[in-house]
C-alpha cells in the first residue's frame, strides 16, 4: 500500500440536498447558518456560513451551491489529521439528516504547486486511462450520467499530451486548454489558476 502523504495539502467539498428535519409532522427548512453552527459544535472544527465564494479559507465554510443545494468546503488539509476532520463533519452532517442524491458529489483538490510539469500532465492521461476501471469499482450508476464531473475529452488530452512531448513549462498553459473542454470533467484542470490544485469531481457523495 502507498505511504500517505503527509505533506501534501488537499481539500474537500461535500455537496448537500438538504435535511430531513421534522417535528409534528412539519418538515422545517434548514439554512447554511445552522449547519454551520452544528459543524462548529465539532471539537476542532471552525466553520463559518458565507455568500457563495470560491475564496480558500483558513476554516470550514457552508456556501450554497447551484446543482444541490449546499456545499460544505474545508480548509486546506494535511495527512490522517485532515482525514479525521472529514469524518467527523461527514458524520455531524449525517446525524442531523443529511439528504444526498445523483446530483451530489464528494469533491477532491490534490495541490499540484510542486508537481513535475510531466506529473501535472500525467494525472489526467492516467486517469482517462482508467476511467472505466474506477467507474466500475466503486462510482455508483447514477453518478455517471452526471453532467458536473464528464469523462476527460479527447480534445484536452490532445492538448496535454501535446505540451508535455514539449516539455512544457508553464502549468498554466494546460489548465487555460480546460477552458476549451470545461471544469465540468472528471478531473478540473481549471481549479489550478484559482487554487494551485487539481480537481478530482467524480466521487459520488458520501
Amino acid at each position: 500500500m502507498a505511504k500517505f502523504n503527509e505533506s501534501r495539502a488537499y481539500g474537500v467539498e461535500i455537496e448537500i440536498r438538504g435535511f430531513q428535519i421534522r417535528r409534528d409532522g412539519i418538515q422545517y427548512p434548514i439554512g447554511r447558518n445552522q449547519i454551520a453552527r452544528w459543524l462548529n459544535n465539532i471539537d476542532g472544527i471552525d466553520c463559518q456560513s458565507r455568500d457563495y465564494t470560491h475564496d480558500t479559507t483558513s476554516y470550514w465554510k457552508v456556501v450554497t451551491d447551484a446543482t444541490c443545494g449546499w456545499e460544505v468546503v474545508s480548509p486546506k488539509l494535511y495527512g490522517h489529521d485532515g482525514l479525521d476532520q472529514i469524518r467527523k463533519v461527514v458524520n455531524k452532517l449525517k446525524a442531523h439528516g443529511a439528504v444526498i442524491d445523483s446530483r451530489c458529489g464528494l469533491h477532491v483538490h490534490h495541490d499540484a504547486a510542486d508537481l513535475t510539469p510531466n506529473a501535472f500532465v500525467s494525472v489526467g492521461m492516467i486517469y482517462q486511462r482508467l476511467q472505466s476501471s474506477i467507474d466500475n469499482l466503486f462510482i455508483k450508476k447514477e453518478r455517471l450520467s452526471s453532467p458536473f464531473c464528464r469523462p476527460i475529452r479527447k480534445g484536452l488530452l490532445t492538448h496535454l499530451k501535446k505540451y508535455a512531448a514539449q516539455g512544457f513549462t508553464n502549468r498554466q498553459n494546460v489548465s487555460e486548454a480546460g477552458y476549451r473542454y470545461g471544469r465540468y470533467s472528471t478531473v478540473n484542470y481549471l481549479s489550478f489558476l484559482r487554487h494551485g490544485s487539481i480537481e478530482l469531481r467524480q466521487s459520488h457523495a458520501t
